[in-house]
């Protein structure tokens, strides 16, 4: 591609191999290929000022970019009020011909100094245009150190890529075999509807992954493996707008055991609002119940499916999470849909958050079931309900993971609530055994992502809300927590435009879980690394090869991306196992 540009998942992710396996080091330095010596604008973003943005192609409306990323520059004053610099070690002896492609902006340029000296002219001076200019040649020696410092910023230029090159007419054609870290590999890419959101599984019972896009209205199109439509269902256009605003609820799981699965969704046909179970193969409905909702007019704040194991043996139970507004239910169904039990609380939006977890918390092979700020169990009995605790629904749960954080054997959970920042509570009491502030904590994940700990870490995805008017509304962070809850660092130092996800996996296919946030793969030291052209979605094992493969959205595109190096093992089918890292997924 470089030319072109998972008893439960966490309990396995303690496994004595995984602590002790180490994933390969990825390095930080910029990208070296023979004596060349590329430096992307994402080495840039340790120390990002605050008022700068990432950008892709698209939204700097040009036809390429390398990495399919830039650095916006923005300047808020008639004089320089930013720098970047970095310092590079020279791979080779010998003459050096520096390029710099930058985007123009509005207005300005900007300049480059090689250690005490400017490079002749500016860049990023032409409004709108995309160019790679050569700026010169040096005379390094092997192993010299070269101070680079992007300076003079005025106006709103980007960054594309600085390369010394030892080719004295490098071109873009060039630059475009010679993208992203030489490890990771496109394995398929899919053109597919504008999506709301993804669910994966095998549809056809040729074992190997299909997947369904859900729009943002609900429609839902089904795909096989190899990206051929077998069926879409059309949702009503009426209340379209109001669908939009919110994930599509649905989940795609075997649930007669014939290896082919089926689609659980929300629908609306017949003037009535249904759950239905849909064959995987051609959409037809094999079983249909009324959604747990009050009648039109409604909002459809958080309308989500989960799988369940109430029975110990294969999880077979529909879980919804239904929120109209004012009235939140969760309700549970046979694979068959009929209703087992509900739990209704007359809330506000939000007020139960946004996701439904069946997860075995004790032990006993069965699942509770976690929704916001209650823990229910297979019955839909009440073990703890924390709704009284909490001031109102703005303080709500946004996502949940699971770990034993302190060693002793039981699970806690772990909790990105809102503006009550990170959490960690014991499961089967609610108690809160420790909080630490991270702006608004959005989404969460835990594992041994760090060198240097003996006991998991948490990463914190900070929202950093802003004045409407400010140019970005919203940006987020990463806030790496040790198992107490004191703050390890922040990556990078000032947030990057954009709402961006977390996924987590076996990457490397060594047992060790590898952390993705936005397009980077968090290294061992907390810091990203450009990894990817897209924007991460979701992390399991589609080629079905005993690792796990990145799924990213962009734009139209599904694409799977995968480590060049992975050696294929037996993947694991256990259906817990499976449900956990795959199905019972949700991109908020």
């Amino acid at each position: 591609m470089n030319g072109k540009l998972k008893k439960t998942a966490t309990c396995l992710l303690w496994t004595a191999v995984a602590c002790a396996a180490m994933a390969p080091q990825t390095g930080y330095a910029q990208k070296r290929v023979g004596g060349d010596l590329i430096i992307d604008a994402s080495d840039f973003l340790d120390e990002i000022p605050r008022l700068h943005l990432v950008q892709d192609a698209a939204s700097l409306k040009t036809d390429w970019l390398y990495n399919n990323f830039a650095i916006k520059f923005r300047t808020h004053a008639s004089f320089t009020v930013s720098n970047y610099m970095k310092t590079l070690t020279m791979p080779e002896d010998g003459p050096y011909y520096l390029y710099v492609r930058a985007v123009g902006g509005e207005s300005g340029n900007f300049r480059i100094r090689i250690d005490d000296a400017y490079v002749e002219g500016a860049f990023g001076d032409k409004p709108g245009v995309a160019e790679m200019k050569n700026a010169g040649r040096f005379d390094f020696r092997k192993g010299q150190d070269v101070h680079l410092m992007v300076t003079r910023i005025t106006g709103t230029p980007a960054l594309d890529v600085i390369v010394f090159s030892k080719n004295p007419a490098l071109t873009e054609a060039d630059l475009m075999d010679k993208q992203l870290p030489d490890d990771v590999v496109l394995l398929k890419e899919y053109d597919i509807p504008a999506s709301g959101c993804v669910k994966f599984g095998d549809l056809t019972g040729d074992g190997k992954t299909d997947f369904v896009v859900m729009t943002p209205g609900y429609s839902s199109y089904a795909y096989d493996n190899a990206g051929k439509k077998l069926w879409h269902w059309e949702a009503p256009e009426e209340r379209t707008k109001l669908r939009a605003e919110f994930e599509a609820p649905g989940a795609v799981w075997d649930f007669d055991r014939d290896g082919r699965a089926e689609l659980v969704q929300w629908r609306e046909f017949d003037g009535k609002e249904w759950l239905v179970i849909a064959d995987g193969r051609t959409g037809r409905i094999k079983a249909k119940t009324p959604w747990p909702t009050k009648e039109h007019p409604h909002v459809y704040n958080n309308f989500r499916i989960a799988i369940a194991n109430f029975n110990g043996k294969y999880p077979d139970v529909v879980v919804v999470y239904s929120d109209c507004g004012g009235e939140a239910t969760i309700a549970a169904y046979d694979k068959k849909l009929n209703r087992l039990w509900a739990h209704v609380e007359h809330t506000k939006k939000d007020h139960l958050g946004h996701y439904v977890y069946p997860h075995d918390f004790d032990g006993d092979g069965i699942d509770e079931v976690l929704g916001g700020w209650v823990l229910l169990d297979s019955k839909g009995h009440e073990i703890w309900n924390r709704l009284p605790d909490i001031y109102d629904n703005h303080d709500h749960v946004d996502s949940y993971k699971f770990a034993d954080m302190d060693g002793d054997g039981r699970e806690e959970i772990v909790v990105a609530a809102c503006d009550l920042g990170s959490q960690v509570r014991e499961a089967m009491t609610g108690k809160l055994l420790w909080v630490s502030p991270s702006e608004h904590n959005q989404q969460i994940q835990v594992g041994r992502f760090l060198d240097g700990y003996d006991l998991p870490q948490v990463a914190a995805g900070a929202r950093i809300y802003k004045d409407r008017k400010v140019d970005p509304y919203l940006s987020g962070q990463v806030y790496w927590f040790d198992h107490k809850g004191e703050l390890i660092s922040k990556w990078p130092a000032n947030g990057l435009n954009g709402n961006p996800d977390f996924s987590v996996g076996d990457w490397f296919g060594n047992g060790t879980q590898t952390l993705f946030w936005y397009k980077f793969l968090m290294q061992r030291d907390g810091r990203g690394k450009l990894y990817f052209t897209g924007n991460v979605y979701h992390c399991f094992d589609f080629e079905r090869n005993g690792a796990a493969q990145v799924i990213t959205l962009d734009r139209g595109k599904l694409r799977v991306w995968g480590y060049k190096h992975v050696v294929a093992k037996t993947p694991n089918d256990d259906p817990d196992f499976v449900r956990q890292t795959m199905t019972n997924h949700t991109h908020y």
